[in-house]
């Protein structure tokens, strides 16, 4: 996934060292050009949700409970068992004589009126079935017993839990339903067996007797709050918690959603208690309830770390230190052994640690909502400070200093966690979006751009025809007057120092023979633009010189060598051919020979060229091409021409010749070597073709 460009701004002045979470919707710190409405709205809409759900299932329990056809329970007695946990369970129980039975009312708590007890109890009711009673279908229902419990109807064992010794099963959220048989006028005796402690919320929910079917109904909307309503909650977090933990992994510099998903996770393990039906592998109430106080540190380290992160105060000093605190409490509680003193203690320091710290979180978020003051702010504070509420509210039922349903609770936090994982969401998809529209005005930028560039390569490439026009124009001006020019030049100025009659004819048609084999030279180079054509263009200069040698009854062999490769473009190749050919016109007026012998050889970066005749020969000897210069004969015969030639080429030339020994002409050129180098001349080859 690529990085969000989604860094934070700074909140008013007034709050220096925070951030608002969604502060790149403004800019100014109030107001600006945010729409705090989807937000403001969701908020909204879960707190109506709760509400209806809260407001909705009482009001359905009242008039289930108005409307329904049950037995009035007047009377409850209860009697604690000192015996403890050794008990023996499945008996009857306590005779209903006994002296010291306790009058209490449903539901009753241990902590109330028998704080410190560990073991059994027992309750008694007496039920009255009215005289008017019509048909025998009865139902009892018991709404919850902490922890484990075991019914007897008329001394008849009609229900018990898995385990009444530890590891205790945990009825305390579990309702139950038995169907019954009865007339009108019959008593019945129910006596009702719980084995728990009372630090853990030992005691015994309300019991509802009467119609089959109404007692169902009860049944089934105690079900669904205090376990349906839990698992939907639960499921609800659980999913919360995955996607925000694949966004962190996909954005991991932004820890907040690695917090808050940590947040989850931790409230996720603390709910379980809601759910779960027996300690587990735990093997004891007390160790199971540890390991519930330590997920709830989990959350309270998390919900300060995603404060920290979110309002940009978190530093590595003090994540260290609250982790270094929060887990020597955790591994105190997990650590310690459940059957010693010392784990109640600790379990007590924690949760007073837990609601400290929720205290302390709720006052830092409502500070920030005070001094911001933005819809979302204090939506999101709300939030923050409803979930450690939530926390406070927990860690009080749990020592029994608060009294209140718990059903709720888990619902409330859930929705108050998803409005937070709402506006993180808000935050995430308005980044997304302010990065599309980046790339949409970067598309458009580059798209601009490549509109400007290729107006500015058409340009360039009309700027660069032109140029090869005028280039070629050029290069045809300068090599129609180093040939033409040259030649028409040298005739004139000979032939207007001579008679008229003097000019013989086969003078004019050698000047008008180099005439055309100028022309043609020219044309065969300007048709090449190709510089791999070379070896074509060289063809085609070597079939009309060999013509012309044949016309002198000359027989020429030739001789090539790694031309296949040679890339030279035409305005270096016209002197090297132009070489080539003044050196064989020459054979042909000056040397009276029968047989020419020319290599055309690259080798090493270097392009050798060799014209060897076994004519007449001058006197000249050994002349390099600065003798030339100053030699009349040389001149005459366009050597001191092609010596400029080769030195325009940067080449060397060089002509080895004597009266009968024919003439010899090596021109060296340097195709590509380092500075410095000085073209060589290879031995002669053989193999003439």
């Amino acid at each position: 996934m690529p990085p969000m460009p989604n860094q934070p701004l700074s909140a008013p002045s007034r709050f220096p060292h925070s951030f608002w979470m969604l502060g790149h919707a403004y800019p100014n710190g109030r107001g600006g050009r945010a729409r705090p409405g989807k937000v403001t709205a969701l908020a909204i809409l879960l707190l109506l949700t709760v509400a209806a759900i809260v407001l909705g299932s009482t009001w359905y329990e009242r008039h289930l409970i108005a409307n329904s056809k049950l037995v009035p329970v007047t009377r409850v007695l209860a009697l604690p068992d000192s015996q403890g946990f050794g008990a023996p369970s499945g008996q009857v129980g306590p005779s209903w004589q006994a002296l010291d039975w306790q009058n209490v009312e449903l539901p009753h708590a241990w902590r109330r009126d028998w704080p410190g007890h560990e073991g059994h109890a027992w309750y008694g009711i007496s039920i009255q079935i009215p005289q008017n009673w019509s048909g025998d279908d009865l139902a009892l229902m018991v709404s919850s017993a902490s922890m484990a419990h075991e019914v007897f109807w008329d001394s008849q064992l009609i229900g018990r839990d898995l385990s009444l010794e530890e590891p205790l099963s945990r009825s305390w959220n579990h309702p139950s339903y038995w169907r019954l048989k009865t007339s009108a006028g019959q008593q019945h005796h129910l006596l009702i067996g719980v084995t728990g402690y009372a630090r853990h919320g030992g005691g015994l929910g309300t019991v509802y007797v009467g119609d089959a079917l109404d007692v169902l109904r009860l049944y089934q909307l105690t079900e669904w709050k205090r376990q349906q309503l839990q698992q939907f909650s639960l499921g609800m977090l659980l999913a919360l918690c995955v996607i925000f933990t694949v966004i962190w992994f996909n954005w991991p510099l932004h820890a907040y959603y690695g917090w808050y998903s940590l947040m989850l996770l931790g409230w996720v393990g603390y709910g379980y208690n809601y759910i779960a039906a027996a300690p587990g592998w735990f093997g004891s109430t007390r160790a199971f309830h540890g390991f519930l106080i330590a997920t709830l540190l989990v959350f309270i380290g998390a919900l300060w770390m995603f404060s920290w992160t979110l309002l940009r105060r978190s530093s590595l000093r003090k994540s260290m230190a609250l982790w270094a605190g929060l887990g020597t409490l955790m591994a105190l509680l997990l650590g310690v052994p459940s059957d010693t003193r010392w784990q109640d203690d600790i379990q007590l320091a924690a949760l007073l640690v837990c609601m400290l710290m929720g205290v302390l979180s709720m006052l830092q978020w409502l500070a920030f909502a005070w001094h911001t003051r933005t819809a979302e702010s204090v939506i999101l504070s709300s939030a923050v400070s409803l979930v450690g509420l939530t926390v406070i509210h927990e860690v009080a039922a749990m020592q029994g200093w608060l009294h209140s349903p718990r059903y709720f609770t888990l619902l409330l936090s859930t929705m108050m966690l998803m409005g937070i994982g709402f506006v993180l969401a808000q935050r995430l998809a308005r980044s997304l979006e302010r990065e599309h529209h980046y790339k949409q005005e970067l598309q458009t930028q580059i798209e601009e751009a490549e509109e400007r560039l290729r107006q500015a390569m058409l340009q360039n490439r009309e700027l660069e025809i032109q140029k090869a026009r005028l280039e070629e124009r050029g290069r045809m001006v300068r090599d129609l007057h180093d040939g033409l020019g040259s030649t028409l030049t040298g005739s004139i100025a000979r032939w207007s120092t001579w008679p008229s009659a003097a000019v013989r004819a086969d003078e004019v048609v050698d000047v008008f023979q180099q005439i055309h084999n100028e022309l043609r030279l020219i044309l065969e180079t300007g048709t090449i633009t190709d510089p791999h054509d070379f070896m074509a263009l060289f063809a085609n200069t070597r079939l009309r010189l060999q013509r012309a040698l044949e016309n002198a009854q000359i027989r020429s062999q030739w001789r090539t060598e790694g031309l296949e490769a040679l890339c030279l473009k035409p305005e270096k190749a016209l002197p090297i051919l132009r070489l080539l050919q003044e050196a064989l016109t020459n054979v042909i007026k000056h040397s009276a020979a029968t047989i020419v012998q020319i290599q055309l050889i690259q080798r090493a970066g270097q392009l050798h060229l060799h014209v060897r005749d076994n004519g007449a020969g001058m006197a000249l000897g050994r002349m390099t091409s600065e003798e030339m210069t100053t030699d009349g004969r040389a001149r005459g015969m366009g050597l001191a021409g092609m010596r400029q030639r080769v030195r325009e080429l940067g080449g060397a030339f060089c002509i080895d010749t004597a009266p009968g020994e024919g003439c010899h002409v090596h021109v060296s050129i340097l195709l590509e070597s380092p500075a410095g180098a000085v073209p060589s001349q290879p031995p002669a080859q053989s193999g003439w073709t």
